[in-house]
């Protein structure tokens, strides 16, 4: 058993190092909901959501966001602010 274990790990390990280098980075908005949903049932979505998506995606934090959109923002000129490109 143990050296099936050892076979498997090193066959896998290889291929799990280079899915989690390429991973796109992604963020994940605070959860909402239509209807009463209490907001310990939103807070686990939330956190079910984003552990289901760290094996995909490089979540990045929400600061991190604002960051880039800020420079988004300062790196348009008004006049190419149309409502698609500046209000998401």
């Amino acid at each position: 058993v143990k050296h099936i274990i050892i076979f498997i790990s090193i066959i896998l390990s290889p291929i799990l190092s280079y899915s989690q280098t390429q991973r796109a980075e992604s963020i994940v908005i605070p959860v909402s909901s239509m209807g009463d949903v209490s907001d310990t049932r939103k807070q686990i979505l939330q956190n079910t959501l984003e552990e289901k998506l760290k094996i995909f995606f490089k979540l990045i934090s929400q600061e991190r966001y604002e960051e880039a959109q800020e420079k988004a923002f300062e790196e348009l000129d008004f006049e190419e602010c149309t409502e698609d490109q500046c209000i998401m």
